[in-house]
């Protein structure tokens, strides 16, 4: 999944918007709102008193546990944003989804933020805040071609020259868009030992690591940027990057495979295979 949860506030304390999209974090959505939007101010609060900005604080489930969940931290305007993402999501490529919310729904509100007035977001906000941060429109794209790629895939696999266990798209933030062949707990655990390097990785670029984690197999994770970009959403593409509009996103092919296997051979057979259901 990757993008668990959103809690927008003022920075005094005041939430504005709480939504949880995960068990991993449901046990939030059971405490007050308020009591959870006043411990982030008094973090905020802590953080300006040392001069020091709060990138991210990872919350685990007991001293053992590694990776957890990731609470993002974004200072806009009036606005403090708090967004649960899995480990293995990108940091800062969440931190652009929050500021396209900021632009295309915050912004407006600065004014009535400053005198005081109370906040409350409409339906067509709260929608597409979801759209943003959940990547409707791009699940909506690869879904129009699930069958087909689910027969490719499955026919990856089930050629034992490739050594392939199982593929996922994910979006440019890592957002998981769809997956097969591998049980998604263990897809997002090896994403996990991947961690944030695969961010950098630029087109045509391959990233592969080496993981061995006990109770499994060791295998290789492969990051892909295979130069596919996807059409942005109508609702989402007036945003401004540079001088230019936003109009297309990339998007990432994670593979795990074989030890064993030849990466970029397995990787060419990939893509002659797949890129074509989206060119």
């Amino acid at each position: 999944m990757a993008i668990l949860g959103l809690l927008i506030q003022t920075k005094i304390g005041l939430p504005i918007y709480f939504e949880i999209w995960s068990e991993k974090i449901r046990v939030l959505k059971s405490t007050d709102t308020e009591l959870v939007s006043g411990f982030f101010s008094a973090l905020l609060m802590f953080s300006d008193s040392m001069n020091k900005k709060i990138g991210y604080i990872r919350l685990l489930d007991g001293p053992m546990e590694i990776y957890g969940v990731d609470t993002v931290f974004i200072e806009i305007g009036s606005f403090l944003m708090m967004c649960f993402v899995d480990s293995y999501q990108f940091h800062e490529l969440t931190k652009m989804k929050l500021n396209w919310i900021y632009t295309l729904i915050l912004k407006k509100y600065e004014s009535d933020m400053k005198s005081g007035a109370a906040l409350k977001l409409n339906d067509t906000e709260l929608i597409l805040i979801e759209d943003i941060l959940r990547d409707h429109f791009h699940k909506s794209i690869i879904f129009k071609n699930k069958n087909q790629l689910n027969l490719l895939i499955d026919e990856l696999i089930s050629d034992e020259l490739n050594k392939i266990y199982g593929i996922s798209i994910n979006s440019f933030d890592n957002s998981i868009l769809y997956s097969f062949g591998i049980e998604y707990d263990s897809l997002e655990l090896f994403l996990n030992n991947v961690g944030q390097k695969a961010s950098l990785i630029k087109e045509h670029e391959i990233l592969f690591t080496y993981v061995s984690i006990p109770d499994f197999i060791p295998v290789l994770v492969v990051i892909v940027n295979p130069a596919l970009n996807f059409p942005i959403d109508h609702s989402i593409s007036e945003i401004l990057v540079g001088d230019k509009k936003l109009s297309e996103l990339p998007v990432y092919l994670s593979i795990i495979m074989d030890v064993s296997s030849d990466v970029n051979t397995c990787v060419e057979t990939i893509l002659e295979k797949i890129l074509p259901l989206f060119n």
